[in-house]
């Protein structure tokens, strides 16, 4: 994990950073569907906000599947008159 940051010469690099491993940690964690309050503890942070605020961004999968749902629960609902109880 190498980047570049501002007020380094064009094509310098940077070593990899501990917030660079923590974010590769978290977005594996949530990737495998583990709840943030572990993933905050994991880290080592006293408030899952810490976490919520800076270590949360969307995951493909999660979108897709997240999607599925919301459709699944729609059709469940419109089947069933309305009740979401299908």
């Amino acid at each position: 994990m190498q980047r570049t940051y501002a007020g380094t010469r064009q094509g310098e690099l940077l070593g990899p950073k501990w917030r660079d491993a923590d974010l590769a940690a978290a977005t594996a964690l949530r990737s495998g569907n583990i709840d943030l309050k572990t993933v905050s503890e994991r880290l080592g942070h006293s408030n899952i906000g810490t976490t919520a605020s800076i270590y949360t961004h969307g995951v493909p999968e999660a979108d897709i599947e997240a999607a599925r749902m919301l459709q699944d629960l729609i059709r469940s609902t419109r089947r069933d008159g309305g009740t979401g109880h299908g």
